[in-house]
């Protein structure tokens, strides 16, 4: 474990990519010091801390953050995770963002504002543990990669049971576009269209 408290000032830093890659014998990391106000990368953060089973970002400030490759990657025993506070306007690469992430059950990405995101490739590559996805107001018009984002997600992994996921019908149709046909993935997906329209 590693709770940082008031030893570290983040203040100033802007690049975090790869800063607890390989730590993978941490089982517990309390980062609510850090002030990430300045940081513009934060690609690999995570990667391989393959004990980990929660993390707490809520604190984490990420208007500047530009690249969010394989943040959480090969965070096998990842269980949770609450990224309600992300705010992901300006972010540019979400590419393998939670590949490999076993053991996660539901994510909860309605929040998230992809307008600006150009590479989605493997996003959700083998969340086989996944019961619920929400994207639904994923934007992915500016994404020119986009291959294998849901590659062996929930019961393509053979779970058993299918995977809920909420988009749009623009979404839907967007993913279709970019050759991502949710229609394909019958077997394992829910697809819950969630629009809403003005009364």
């Amino acid at each position: 474990a590693i709770d940082f408290n008031d030893c570290i000032n983040t203040e100033k830093v802007t690049d975090m990519s790869d800063m607890f890659y390989y730590c993978s014998a941490l089982t517990s990391l309390d980062l609510s010091a850090f002030n990430t106000e300045k940081v513009t990368d934060m690609s690999y953060m995570f990667n391989r801390c393959s004990t980990l089973t929660s993390l707490d970002l809520s604190s984490f400030n990420t208007q500047k953050v530009l690249y969010m490759g394989s943040m959480f990657s090969n965070c096998y025993a990842l269980t949770s995770l609450n990224l309600s506070s992300f705010n992901t306007a300006n972010v540019r690469s979400m590419w393998a963002m939670f590949f490999n992430c076993y053991a996660l059950t539901s994510l909860d990405l309605s929040q998230f504002n992809t307008a600006n995101v150009t590479d989605m490739m493997a996003m959700f590559f083998k969340c086989r543990a996944l019961t619920s996805l929400d994207i639904r107001n994923f934007d992915i018009g500016k994404v020119t990669t986009i291959s294998s984002i849901f590659a062996s997600v929930g019961n393509q992994a053979g779970t058993g049971s299918k995977t809920p996921i909420k988009v749009t019908s623009a979404l839907h149709t967007a993913l279709k576009d970019k050759g991502v046909s949710l229609g394909d993935y019958a077997e394992y997906f829910i697809v819950d269209i969630v629009d809403v329209y003005p009364m």
